[in-house]
């Protein structure tokens, strides 16, 4: 496993400008997870009254540090929620706002991604059973 990871480093360090387009793409993910929260705050008529851009930015800076720890928990069903609704309370939010927030805001990133994955990959499936092989024409 080292010496795959060396060869990997390697091979990102003869080829460096094979990252840019992962940094970007990155960036672009961030920023519009991010979005959804804002866009969420605005659709319940409390982003720039009663919750700051600071406040979602850094409530979810720690909720994606705390997806990244290892609990063997799924996809941190539960643990998120209570984290993001306790975490908006704890900056001022209102604990109404704090929960419909986090459940929206966790519809769409888990739940709507869960079930938009599962459709596809149910859906690419399909589409390669169905394809006549390479076999059966030859």
């Amino acid at each position: 496993m080292l010496q795959a990871f060396h060869e990997g480093i390697a091979t990102l360090g003869r080829e460096p400008k094979s990252l840019v387009l992962p940094v970007v793409f990155s960036i672009l993910a961030w920023f519009f997870d991010l979005l959804i929260v804002v866009l969420v705050f605005f659709s319940l008529g409390s982003f720039g009254a009663g919750v700051s851009l600071s406040v979602i930015v850094i409530v979810y800076f720690i909720i994606v540090g705390i997806e990244d720890i290892p609990l063997g928990i799924p996809a941190g069903v539960g643990l998120m929620e209570i984290a993001m609704t306790s975490l908006y309370a704890l900056f001022g939010v209102p604990i109404g706002l704090s929960v419909a927030a986090t459940l929206l805001i966790r519809a769409m990133t888990f739940w709507v991604r869960l079930v938009i994955g599962g459709l596809t990959v149910q859906w690419l499936g399909i589409k390669a059973l169905t394809a006549p092989s390479d076999a059966s024409s030859a």
